[in-house]
């Protein structure tokens, strides 16, 4: 995900990581692969230090931020009014976990898909996201969208992400429904054109088509590194890698990650060196210990 790194325990990052992100290792004048705690203004992972911007005004002029709290009502835009939202979809990456995994309250998942006019995903990308959530929830999972968001390439920050999220999401979340929404995306992260996506918030992760398709390679071509920065991302807000359970087996260099180079968490999926990083095309797929760590939140952990 993106931004450069500073340690910081990752007790922190289990507390509650607004942000969950990797990219390529950069010097200590940069920002680089790691993950972003709640704030937005400290990263872990990598040699070296950097910040990113905090949550707060979004990069493009007349859009203004909307601002919520875990356990409040949330305006929804499905001509609902306002219904009640599980503190968890505001939480950091990973809050939201139990609720789209354990099979009550919520019995089924809606898969919002919020896409801006040339950033469209592929087709492939939404059919694998949308098994990827089946197949570890054990629930019904419907595509919500695609929804039309406007602007082009921007330098968002978390909270222009967010803001996005909550003002063209078009499914609401109730005690019954879980939605998880990915936004596909011009630009970059904050400028950082090393980062390919990024989980800004416990039910919302975006893609940044623009820089998948210039990390793209004859070897690593953009269908299968959109396909795992998508998983990736699903990953980080599903809880992984030990940003709910506290198995110890996360990448101490690259929080939330994991060591395992054939899982589709390990930390270069995410950066623009991803291919030379693994030396070929990413994974597209959770380890072993990946989907025994999502089975064991979904049963109860």
């Amino acid at each position: 995900m993106p931004r450069r790194v500073t340690a910081v325990l990752l007790a922190a990052v289990l507390a509650g990581s607004a942000l969950a992100s990797c990219t390529k290792p950069k010097d200590n004048a940069g920002t680089g692969s790691g993950l972003t705690l709640d704030g937005g203004t400290t990263t872990t992972g990598g040699k070296g230090t950097g910040t990113t911007a905090a949550a707060g005004t979004p990069s493009t002029a007349g859009r203004k931020p909307t601002s919520t709290t875990a356990g409040s009502k949330t305006p929804t835009t499905d001509g609902g009014g306002t219904r009640p939202v599980d503190s968890g979809a505001k939480g950091g990456a990973g809050a939201y976990a139990r609720t789209v995994l354990r099979p009550k309250p919520a019995a089924k998942v809606t898969l919002d898909i919020l896409q801006q006019s040339g950033a469209e995903p592929l087709a492939h990308t939404t059919d694998h996201a949308v098994q990827v959530l089946s197949q570890n929830s054990g629930k019904a999972v419907s595509l919500g969208g695609p929804v039309g968001v406007p602007g082009g390439a921007e330098a968002y920050t978390a909270a222009d992400i967010r803001e996005l999220s909550d003002r063209y999401g078009r499914t609401a979340q109730t005690e019954g429904q879980a939605v998880i929404r990915l936004l596909f995306l011009h630009g970059t992260f904050d400028g950082d054109r090393s980062v390919l996506g990024i989980s800004v918030r416990g039910d919302t992760a975006a893609v940044f088509v623009d820089q998948v398709q210039s990390a793209s390679t004859p070897i690593a071509r953009r269908n299968v590194i959109e396909d795992a920065v998508t998983e990736h991302e699903l990953g980080h807000l599903l809880g992984l890698v030990d940003l709910v359970l506290h198995t110890g087996r996360g990448d101490p260099d690259h929080p939330g990650h994991s060591t395992n180079r054939a899982s589709v968490m390990y930390w270069a999926v995410e950066s623009d060196l991803v291919s030379q990083a693994l030396g070929g095309p990413p994974p597209v797929d959770f380890d072993a210990a990946d989907r025994a760590d999502l089975a064991a939140i979904r049963n109860g952990a």
